[in-house]
């Protein structure tokens, strides 16, 4: 059993030792409770999954809103490559975004590699879209999330 599942059931267990969780944190259900809670796993398993302050703001600001189903380091080829922010919508219809913090793109090498895997995203069939830092940080959250959502529905 993973440690999501025993953290479920441990909160479920806990759930139902007080009130049966109707009126726990203001909701009207068990179920509307446990909505929230699965929400939030999920939000701290991709939480974990990030590698970046970068990638755990980006995150901060998409993962709620956007609507979309997403994977966080989404790795292909065999681990050859990690896709920071993968959305993907059918087989043949996906959506790569790669977040480019002065950080960890400051080299040659690293700038080098990253257009490498640009290229060999775009092959596989790949929609490569790249935002740096100051995009990031710059953008308004409703400007990217309208901005992810319409390239998301061109694909």
């Amino acid at each position: 059993m993973s440690k999501r599942e025993i953290g479920r059931k441990r909160f479920l267990k806990w759930m139902r030792k007080f009130d049966d969780g109707r009126t726990m944190l203001g909701f009207c259900s068990f179920t509307k409770a446990e909505m929230f809670f699965r929400e939030l796993y999920d939000l701290a398993e991709k939480y974990s999954k990030t590698e970046s302050w970068l990638e755990r703001f980006f995150l901060g600001i998409i993962w709620m809103d956007i609507g979309i189903n997403f994977e966080v380091n989404y790795s292909i080829l065999d681990g050859k490559y990690r896709i920071d922010f993968a959305f993907i919508k059918s087989p043949t219809k996906r959506l790569a975004l790669e977040l480019d913090g002065w950080h960890f793109h400051k080299e040659r090498e690293q700038f080098n590699k990253d257009r490498l895997k640009t290229q060999d995203l775009i092959k596989l069939g790949w929609k490569v879209v790249r935002y740096s830092y100051d995009q990031i940080v710059r953008y308004s959250r409703e400007e990217l999330l309208k901005e992810i959502r319409r390239i998301y529905n061109e694909l």
